[in-house]
């Protein structure tokens, strides 16, 4: 039987769908989901608007008819919003999934914000303006250089500031009352959490009727808007927490099983972590709630460097694909390399993620196929001037494997990429196009 991979056209993002035959059965597996409804470049996409669970029928099709599940696995490899808000409204168009991978980070926010989001939007206000302004300022600039986003700096730069530091000093023991506890008690706590509940407690919050009410606030909102970058940061903060709760509800209220892990940057993961046919490559899976590393911010604000990788294993039967998601693959263990593997380019060919293309180009791997997936507009404004994607490491793979894209940085080439693995090599089907970016 031929296996199937498809890149969903979604207007900015991430949203892989593999279909692999196994001697136990067809597994239907949707890493990430792309952008939703909210996505910044609609009008670049040359596309109806629609949402992502309109958008995988109308691409993938309905359930099989001896299924209860749309995907037997979806995987959310890290909270970007063009990787998390589709997945969304996948639950949202009453699609089902039967288990649902997270982050293991994820477990001590939900926890946060579903017993006390008013405390948890409070505190977060409280350690974002306690980030010195030209500190802040500078962080703004490095991630434009640096073609990141401003919290993936905030992630690496805070715990380094000292006088950060020493103002969130204590604040672990409420990030961790459910430290070492069974996952099921997250699992419980979903259940009767209303997927919206950031969202409704952020509207109040900036209500100015409900504010005025709230004196014990208005010192909080006062010092977020002293500064645009501070409210920028602050919402930014906000909608992650509220992508996290909304994922997680709606995923466990409709019936799925939730599955975490956790990110090692050193060592190898368990082998056995996962299943047969899907194993991380940088994460353990959790037993437990894990520890938090304290403020809120820091566990909201993980490095796109934590993106979790996973790969499906080359067997007699099945060609092997690695799933990139976002990260720089500069973390301990080795890539399981095959020949005729299938690779997801990591952050849609960014130039801060090289180190696989380093290390394909060492291993001298025959045959791989890279998919990219990537916004509808690659040419994008900063501070420092425009950037394109991909960048050259990407496209100077060309001499040595065969590359796809769902949007070339040429302006025409909008595409759902789909391939079959026919005769040990995956191949385009209906006139899926290689990659025209230059």
């Amino acid at each position: 039987m031929q296996d199937e991979f498809i890149a969903l056209r979604v207007p900015e993002g991430d949203a892989f769908f593999l279909k692999r035959h196994e001697d136990t059965g067809v597994r239907r597996i949707l890493i990430d989901g792309g952008a939703g409804l909210k996505a910044k470049y609609w009008k670049y996409y040359h596309a109806p608007r629609e949402s992502f669970d309109q958008l995988f029928i109308r691409e993938i099709g309905l359930r099989p008819r001896d299924s209860s599940w749309d995907v037997d696995v979806m995987v959310c490899t890290h909270n970007d919003r063009d990787h998390t808000e589709g997945l969304i409204e996948f639950f949202r168009g009453g699609l089902k999934a039967q288990e649902v991978w997270l982050p293991g980070s994820f477990a001590s926010i939900i926890h946060r914000f579903a017993s006390d989001p008013t405390g948890a939007l409070a505190r977060l206000a409280e350690e974002v303006t306690a980030i010195p302004k030209e500190d802040l300022a500078a962080m703004k600039v490095k991630a434009a250089e640096q073609d990141v986003s401003l919290l993936d700096v905030v992630a690496q730069t805070l715990p380094e500031l000292e006088s950060w530091v020493k103002t969130t000093e204590g604040q672990s023991l409420e990030m961790n009352l459910y430290a070492n506890e069974p996952l099921e008690r997250i699992s419980d706590l979903l259940s009767i959490t209303a997927p919206d509940l950031v969202y409704t407690t952020a509207r109040y919050w900036f209500d100015p009727f409900y504010l005025g009410r709230l004196w014990h606030r208005q010192s909080d909102m006062l010092a977020l808007r002293s500064d645009p970058l501070y409210l920028e940061l602050f919402v930014s903060l906000m909608e992650l927490g509220a992508r996290v709760v909304a994922l997680s509800a709606l995923a466990r209220q409709s019936g799925a099983t939730l599955r975490w892990f956790e990110f090692e940057k050193k060592g190898t993961p368990n082998s056995l972590d996962g299943e047969p046919y899907l194993r991380p490559l940088n994460a353990r899976e959790l037993k437990v709630v894990p520890s938090s590393p304290g403020p809120l911010l820091l566990s909201l604000s993980v490095p796109n460097k934590e993106s979790l990788v996973f790969h499906a294993p080359a067997t007699e039967q099945n060609l092997a694909v690695l799933f990139s998601a976002d990260s720089n693959f500069d973390f301990g263990g080795t890539v399981p390399w095959s020949a005729d593997m299938l690779i997801t380019a990591p952050h849609h060919g960014a130039r801060v993620n090289n180190r696989l293309a380093a290390r394909f180009v060492i291993a001298s791997v025959r045959g791989t196929v890279w998919v990219r997936s990537d916004g509808a507009l690659a040419t994008q404004p900063s501070p420092v001037g425009a950037w394109v994607r991909p960048t050259p490491w990407y496209i100077n793979l060309k001499g040595n494997a065969s590359l796809f894209c769902t949007h070339c940085n040429d302006a025409t080439t909008r595409q759902t990429v789909r391939l079959k693995s026919v005769t040990s090599s995956w191949q385009p089907q209906l006139a899926t196009q290689t990659c025209q970016c230059s």
